[in-house]
């Protein structure tokens, strides 16, 4: 999982989203989606986390990137509003 998700060098002076932000990240139904960080399918009955600007992640991957940063890992959008 870190060799898939290595944070940018900068995230340092960043922010980490709080954990009730975390647990709010809405639970999708993944039927055909794959995660945006491991390009995986999720398996059949597994659903994913979209943040706000729209990627589904696998839930322990995208609570790593946001306890360390407070973007999107693909665009960098601020997730804590």
């Amino acid at each position: 999982m870190d060799e898939a998700l290595p944070l940018p060098p900068n995230c340092g002076h960043q922010v980490s989203v709080s954990e009730s932000l975390i647990a709010d990240i809405p639970t999708v139904s993944t039927a055909h989606d794959t995660c945006s960080i491991c390009m995986e399918c999720f398996e059949s009955g597994r659903a994913g986390n979209r943040v706000p600007c729209g990627p589904v992640y696998h839930a322990a991957w995208i609570s790593s990137w946001l306890s360390n940063c407070n973007s999107c890992p693909l665009c960098r959008r601020n997730i804590s509003g």
